[in-house]
């Protein structure tokens, strides 16, 4: 049996992690709510980061997206 601590003072393997996963109780409905809780890890790290927020935000966009909002929605 790996403890979490233990493993944190080594370089965890992917057996090591999936070791982890299997010991660690699963959240009841949990995919009804993985959605809003990776959308609030990742609020809080583009708050961190704003730069990241800033180039990541405008990497993907096509260009109605910068000038229209997501997708075109009549804006031509």
């Amino acid at each position: 049996m790996i403890k979490p601590m233990t493993a944190l003072n080594r370089r965890l393997t992917t057996f090591d992690a999936e070791t982890i996963a299997k010991q660690t109780a699963r959240i009841d409905g949990w995919a009804t709510v993985r959605a809003a809780v990776m959308a609030g890890l990742l609020r809080a790290k583009f708050t961190q980061h704003p730069n990241l927020a800033q180039a990541l935000g405008t990497a993907f966009a096509r260009p109605s997206d910068l000038t229209c909002g997501e997708g075109t929605n009549g804006c031509r």
